[in-house]
């Protein structure tokens, strides 16, 4: 039996929660996370057009098992 792609969690290095869960990031989902930060850490300024490196910046990556 072969294990499907991994996935990832996306934790937000300001709360500590997960915010997003993925085998890849798409454009919707690294929307998501600057929406979080946008909305929820107001003094983190993360543009609307932040780039990926920008964007994962604020969130800590893990490999979920």
């Amino acid at each position: 039996m072969t294990a499907g792609p991994p996935s990832y969690h996306a934790t937000c290095q300001h709360c500590g929660r997960v915010i997003v869960t993925a085998e890849r990031f798409t454009d919707a989902k690294l929307a998501r996370l600057r929406d979080h930060v946008r909305q929820a850490h107001r003094h983190e300024a993360v543009p609307t057009d932040a780039g990926v490196a920008e964007t994962l910046r604020q969130f800590a990556m893990e490999r979920v098992p």
